[in-house]
């Protein structure tokens, strides 16, 4: 027979012999699960709602749901929702957002259930809110031409326009159009944003970073050591 929620509780099996006795406990109990992400959720970046399962017996099964309301709560479907992805493994389940967007600013939560009945976890609201600029860099070298290109690769995912660009040199800022650095290095702007060190010297070394910005806020790309 398969334990249902009327056989909850503590169990105790005490085993006797000659030279003593002994106990083992074990409880039959409804699953527990909590529910956590990141503390801020940017459009168009990937979005992680991570669960913490604990059930015996052994889990049956898990449901992720959304709501407009915080009320109402339905199954998320994903022969409709194709952005989404679900990855249940026993005591552990993902919600993935590869790319969230403003549809995605909802309540959530995660249904779990063993032989003994079900239970919902806490729910949490997905605050989705405006990016600023997502930056990738990377280095191309040309010995013939003794320059470096620092390539940086800028990411908007909503409406804010880039408003300014800029490469750092130890974390001073190199003014690609002052006269002094006219054969240094090339123009840095929104429509040009990597950076060419010409004629490059040991007078070169150092750290280098990119930096955009638009209406929301800055990004820094990861140090680039030359």
């Amino acid at each position: 027979m398969s334990p249902t929620e009327k056989d909850i509780g503590r169990y105790i099996c005490t085993v006797t012999d000659d030279n003593g006795s002994t106990q083992q406990y074990v409880t039959l109990a409804l699953p527990s699960v909590n529910i956590t992400t990141e503390m801020t959720v940017y459009f168009g970046c990937k979005t992680r709602i991570v669960s913490k399962i604990s059930s015996f017996p052994s889990l049956e099964g898990v449901e992720w749901q959304h709501s407009s309301d915080g009320e109402h709560f339905f199954p998320i479907n994903i022969g409709i929702a194709k952005h989404i992805e679900i990855n249940p493994i026993v005591d552990y389940s993902v919600l993935t957002i590869p790319k969230t967007t403003l549809d995605d600013k909802k309540h959530y939560r995660l249904l779990v259930w063993n032989k003994m009945g079900i239970t919902f976890s806490n729910t949490l609201f997905l605050n989705v809110i405006e990016s600023p600029p997502n930056v990738e860099t990377s280095t191309a070298t040309d010995r013939m031409q003794r320059c470096v290109k620092l390539i940086s690769e800028i990411f908007l995912y909503d409406k804010h326009e880039l408003e300014n660009v800029f490469w750092t040199k130890n974390g001073e800022i190199i003014d690609t159009f002052a006269e002094t650095n006219n054969c240094k290095y090339s123009k840095v702007s929104i429509d040009n944003p990597s950076l060419t060190i010409y004629n490059v010297s040991h007078h070169d070394a150092g750290s280098y970073q990119f930096t955009a910005l638009n209406a929301v806020g800055s990004t820094k790309s990861d140090i680039i050591r030359l």
